[in-house]
């Protein structure tokens, strides 16, 4: 196919020029074929989305290779974020949610392009784009560890020993929970709980964990999708994103039914649980923190601080005088959403005298981004556990 993201260096950012061989070769490619009403959109998280849609259209050109749809993008520099194409309307400025959806249910991935393919929270296959000053990955593993049966032999279905999958009623209804209890784990270490968990399972989490000096003494990781627990029926996505949404807008009964599930999985654990998760499980996280902030502290990715709960109050709403709450945020710098009301909250927090650990990464509202950063945070608040213990 050739190359297709070629990288110039502006000094205070990167010109990317994506360019795909059109005709056969992108047929060949398994890509939908385009209609004389549509275009090619290139979405490349952070940089192009459905609020500007001319800027991720890729223009129809000849090139010393032959014919081929090109786009000029300006990217940050340390820029890392996940790449598709897809057939968009042709004219439209914006798009609704609906044509979006749409779009994207005729997303491709172009073979031959050299780009690692990953898939992102909802399991979706995406390239992986990196600046050329992309820090190198340190936590994200390439893949999960084969399972081991019990005479050592490998179980070949791609997960670790000791992982556990079971149906616990939250809030009123059943959900799917993984459990893993990682090696060198000691009974007595933090509990860690992961929201949206099968998606950062089987990205690697589990992986990285294992490497750890002092991993926690228990991972539970929470799903949200329905299930029948006499048989999995699987539910459509709109049902599953309404359930998510349930689970994770600062939900106080689903909060309090995971932290006695922790309680009865893991009773030797002495120290605060640590709650993570991203987007709506990054609010859900720091929520848990504020709720209760004698039993956990939080890992807040890109966390959904714009929305309201059922009583319309926003997160910082549930701080309450007297309590120490820990938790910490990291969000793209690209998220503007996010973005905002995470300045908006933080300036709330100050004003009752919390002033939680915040900081940026150079891309958008990216799994890429946040199955690296979470093993990370959870190495330094575990570190942070163990020199507490010593004093």
């Amino acid at each position: 196919m050739g190359r297709l993201c070629s990288w110039t260096d502006h000094g205070d950012d990167w010109s990317l020029r994506l360019s795909l061989p059109a005709g056969a070769d992108i047929a060949e490619a398994n890509a939908p074929s385009l209609r004389s009403d549509q275009d090619l959109f290139a979405a490349l998280n952070g940089i192009t989305d459905r609020r500007r849609v001319p800027e991720g259209v890729m223009a129809f050109e000849q090139t010393d290779s032959g014919p081929a749809h090109i786009v000029d993008l300006r990217v940050p520099r340390g820029f890392r974020g996940s790449l598709t194409f897809m057939p968009v309307p042709r004219g439209i400025e914006i798009a609704d949610r609906d044509t979006w959806l749409a779009a994207y249910g005729n997303a491709f991935l172009p073979a031959g392009t050299g780009l690692r393919t990953v898939a992102d929270l909802f399991g979706r296959p995406v390239f992986e784009v990196s600046a050329p000053d992309a820090k190198p990955l340190i936590w994200t593993a390439e893949a999960a560890p084969d399972a081991e049966a019990a005479d050592g032999t490998s179980g070949g279905d791609g997960r670790p020993p000791h992982l556990g999958e079971r149906i616990e009623v939250l809030d009123g209804t059943a959900r799917r929970v993984l459990t893993y209890q990682p090696k060198r784990a000691s009974a007595s270490a933090p509990v860690l709980v992961v929201f949206d968990g099968k998606a950062f399972v089987d990205g690697g989490l589990l992986t990285t964990i294992d490497e750890l000096v002092g991993p926690p003494s228990l991972v539970i990781a929470v799903d949200h999708a329905p299930i029948d627990t006499a048989a999995d029926s699987g539910a459509d996505r709109g049902e599953a994103f309404a359930l998510r949404a349930s689970d994770l807008v600062m939900n106080p009964r689903f909060c309090d039914d995971v932290l006695t599930l922790v309680a009865s999985l893991a009773p030797n654990a002495r120290d605060r649980t640590i709650v993570a998760g991203a987007s709506y499980g990054g609010l859900a996280a720091t929520y848990f923190a504020l709720r209760h902030p004698e039993a956990c502290r939080a890992i807040s990715l890109s966390p959904s601080f714009w929305a309201s709960d059922s009583e319309e109050k926003r997160i910082w709403e549930h701080f309450r005088t007297g309590t120490s709450p820990e938790f910490l945020i990291h969000h793209g710098a690209l998220e503007s959403e996010i973005a905002r009301s995470v300045t908006e909250a933080r300036a709330e927090f100050t004003r009752r005298g919390l002033s939680p650990r915040c900081d940026t990464f150079s891309g958008g509202h990216e799994y890429l981004w946040w199955r690296e950063l979470l093993p990370g945070h959870l190495a330094e608040l575990l570190a942070e556990t163990r020199d507490m213990s010593t004093l």
